[in-house]
């Protein structure tokens, strides 16, 4: 009778190590398979000025006294692209609203951003363009562009 408690004993701690074990496998294998290998490049698309002269009913979320549909109308001919920088494919593009922010989830990667179409602008004016940004499985990155319309 000994020997049978024994054995049921011996029994019991090996089923609850098996599902102990089982369960860490489990939550294991549920982890390496969430891993992201995504990230996020974020950022604001800014043209500016968008007038010669600012006038008295202007302010920072009307610029030249813009309303948000004239915004829309302004920013919505333009596109921010995330370009992959070894390929120089277009990954991703977004069209542009009154509010100029984008975010763009891509593989991990290295990429450049521009935007289209490019704004003639005189040659004293220099355009930079975020370029070379190294993007790592999980990370999110903000990058701005800010075109000058050379507008006076």
């Amino acid at each position: 009778m000994v020997f049978l408690e024994s054995y049921v004993k011996k029994l019991m701690i090996m089923k609850k190590m098996f599902f102990l074990i089982v369960t860490a496998v489990f939550y294991v294998s549920c982890q390496l398979a969430e891993v992201d290998v995504n990230g996020i490049i974020e950022g604001k698309f800014t043209l500016s000025p968008l007038c010669g002269v600012e006038p008295i009913n202007a302010d920072e979320n009307h610029p030249c006294g813009y309303s948000f549909e004239q915004l829309d109308t302004i920013y919505g001919q333009y596109k921010v692209q995330v370009i992959d920088a070894t390929t120089l494919k277009v990954i991703a593009e977004k069209k542009m609203d009154h509010t100029g922010q984008f975010s763009f989830t891509v593989p991990k990667g290295t990429y450049n951003l521009d935007y289209q179409p490019h704004i003639s602008t005189p040659s004293n004016i220099t355009q930079s363009l975020p370029n070379g940004i190294t993007l790592r499985a999980g990370e999110k990155i903000t990058k701005d562009i800010s075109i000058n319309t050379g507008i006076r």
